[in-house]
């Protein structure tokens, strides 16, 4: 991001590939499915949701420190400290991510399901 501002739009973007791009991209996921054991469709969801979510916080990550009204010594500690708060969100996401595609669709599905009101009275009320 600190070498090409503005080229996250361009590679988050699918329909900007070209069929070489999409070569290597689908060489990659078929490498993380094979190396850690997991099908190719989750290696696709994993790859493409951390590059999505990489590249866009990334982005504004340097281009929020870079806009600041700061002196440089102020400004290197800040994207230090930006940097280590995306390498920790980033983390966490992977983190969640295989949690999720170690569940089945059926337990995805009731996770995602709000809690009706009503279906916990009766235990510690009465």
């Amino acid at each position: 991001m600190k070498a090409h501002p503005g080229v996250t739009p361009y590679v988050i973007r699918g329909l900007a590939a070209t069929p070489a791009m999409l070569a290597k991209i689908d060489g990659h996921q078929r490498h993380i499915a094979s190396a850690y054991g997991i099908s190719k469709e989750q290696s696709r969801i994993l790859l493409a949701t951390v590059a999505f979510h990489g590249l866009a916080v990334a982005d504004t990550v340097y281009t929020v420190a870079g806009k600041e009204p700061v002196v440089d010594e102020a400004r290197a500690a800040e994207e230090s400290e930006m940097e280590v708060e995306l390498d920790q969100g980033m983390q966490a996401l992977i983190i969640g991510l295989l949690s999720m595609l170690e569940e089945g669709p059926a337990q995805r599905a009731a996770a995602r399901k709000p809690a009706r009101r009503g279906s916990q009275r009766g235990t510690s009320e009465n």
